[in-house]
């Protein structure tokens, strides 16, 4: 499991307080978590099947669990039907100066 600063390095500014973050969804998984695979790259495995928006509806409540912030905050800007996504995260304020 990936601790909130390894995530947080992660994380890209796009504007004041947003950001814009890059992963990989793996839907469907018995095990659902967020990792980093062997490229650096940041793996979310959630449980939900990548059916009518589910898997995207389960990555941004574990984001927002991850992150501490509301969902409402978080956003798929793209890849909404792909693995590979973009993600926009917004009024966040990291936790430790980078």
């Amino acid at each position: 499991m990936i601790f909130l600063e390894e995530l947080e390095k992660c994380l890209r500014p796009v504007g004041e307080n947003a950001y814009a973050l890059h992963l990989i969804v793996k839907a469907g998984q018995r095990k659902e978590g967020v990792s980093l695979n062997l490229e650096g790259q940041i793996v979310v495995r959630v449980n939900a099947p990548a059916q009518e928006g589910r898997a995207n509806e389960r990555l941004i409540e574990i984001l927002a669990e991850a992150l501490g912030c509301p969902k409402r905050n978080i956003h798929i800007s793209r890849g909404q039907s792909a693995p590979h996504k973009e993600v926009r995260i917004l009024e966040y304020r990291l936790t430790k100066s980078r």
